[in-house]
């Protein structure tokens, strides 16, 4: 097509993104509708072994002309890190004037981070809703989020090549609890003294858990896989590697039930593919609480990432779709 009679995005559309490694996944939606959201495409492109952000030769302008062929440039745009992007940590709040924050906070990090200070940005957002709700020494406390500054670069040297207008660098644990809070909401759960959870399987190698009430996010913790866990039948376990991974998940649980016994939790929303039902229904049994999969038709009923394996890749973007406004991200 013509560059020039080709019709502008709509101002309505809304592209939503991620870049780690080797994938690149993007949904990309209308705004409007019943459901608030139209999702119009989304997929997961691939660039070479050494062309993923932040690496010396990232191939920026192969990717742009392949994004550009696909007509994804010149939207407004958010984008979600992913986990091995970034490290989540949490702080104790410091006694400082709001505008102090970022900066008492990168001092307080400094022997808690993989990656020399000077290298990452740094952001902050209140654990919970900013009280204590019965938590005891977590009230008052501060997530962290310290990502490298080569990977922020890279993203936004992508986006400026595709001409997108970013109003919004999010993570996923944030995208999670929009997607878990949306799905509360809609059921009536979580939202009026009560949590919820949210496990979500990225891959075959690592899950997200998230829980939150009142659609804040209180607690993220993220677990390592069993070799070949989603292809495992987990009731016969003969090496005991899932269970050790339902231990760790079980502790999480407790942990909660500790620290924050005026937020009982209601249940978990787990995401693993085409095994999450298999997954779902084993968890219930093994952890004595309602495991049920995530399903996320009503609020987005035109979604479905193809090929499924790029699902997990795509999905927890449309948590950045569900982003508000005014609240702690």
């Amino acid at each position: 097509m013509i560059r020039w009679l080709r019709k502008r995005p709509s101002s309505n559309d809304h592209l939503v993104v991620s870049w780690s490694g080797h994938a690149l996944a993007y949904v990309l939606a209308r705004r409007g509708g019943s459901n608030g959201h139209q999702v119009l495409r989304s997929g997961v492109e691939r660039v070479a072994d050494d062309q993923g952000p932040g690496a010396p030769n990232s191939g920026l302008d192969a990717l742009v002309r392949k994004l550009k062929t696909m007509e994804l440039d010149g939207f407004q745009a958010s984008v979600m890190l992913r986990p091995e992007q970034y490290q989540l940590l949490r702080i104790r709040t410091p006694a400082v004037p709001p505008d102090e924050l970022r900066a008492a906070a990168r001092y307080q990090v400094v022997k808690m981070l993989d990656t020399p200070v000077d290298d990452v940005t740094i952001d902050v957002m209140r654990v919970g809703d900013g009280r204590s709700r019965g938590a005891g020494h977590l009230a008052g406390h501060l997530f962290v989020v310290a990502a490298k500054r080569t990977v922020i670069a890279s993203i936004l040297d992508l986006s400026k090549a595709m001409q997108w207008t970013v109003a919004v660098i999010d993570i996923q644990e944030m995208a999670q609890r929009n997607l878990q809070s949306a799905l509360a909401l809609r059921e009536s759960r979580g939202l009026s003294g009560r949590a919820n959870a949210a496990l979500v399987l990225l891959d075959s190698f690592h899950a997200v858990l998230t829980i939150c009430a009142d659609g804040e996010l209180f607690y993220a913790r993220r677990f390592d896989l069993p070799k070949d866990f989603l292809a495992s039948a987990w009731e016969v376990n003969e090496d005991d590697s899932a269970d050790r991974f339902l231990l760790e998940v079980q502790r999480s649980l407790d942990l909660w039930d500790r620290m924050w016994v005026s937020l009982p939790l209601d249940r978990i929303w787990l995401y693993a593919g085409t095994r999450s039902e298999a997954l779902a229904s084993w968890l219930t049994q093994e952890l004595g609480q309602t495991v049920q999969s995530m399903d996320i038709a009503a609020e987005f009923p035109e979604f479905k990432a193809e090929p499924v394996s790029d699902e997990a890749l795509c999905l927890p973007l449309l948590g950045l779709m569900l982003r508000t406004e005014g609240r702690s991200s």
